[in-house]
């Protein structure tokens, strides 16, 4: 896999409008925004919240947290389900 489908660059629309899903922590979300300012892009930008990153514990490669993580990661994604549907609106 060459990452290509990764980069914010490869997803901007036509619009000025991105979907950021920010796994890399702070430093992840300020490399992604840092290529969509020049791009004139607004971000709408999801990452875990508390809940659910308490849900990964401290290994979220165990499979004792598979479950948990799931429920969280599903309990989140509907609750910002409204917000970005607004947001694509």
């Amino acid at each position: 896999m060459t990452g290509e489908g990764r980069s914010p660059e490869r997803r901007n629309s036509k619009d000025g409008r991105a979907l950021v899903l920010a796994g890399g922590g702070v430093a992840g979300i300020a490399w992604q925004i840092g290529v969509l300012l020049p791009l004139r892009q607004r971000a709408f930008i999801v990452q875990s919240d508390d809940a659910a990153r308490a849900a990964f514990g401290t290994n979220p490669l165990d499979p004792a947290v598979r479950v948990p993580a799931l429920e969280a990661g599903l309990r989140q994604g509907q609750e910002l389900a409204a917000a970005l549907g607004k947001y694509w609106g």
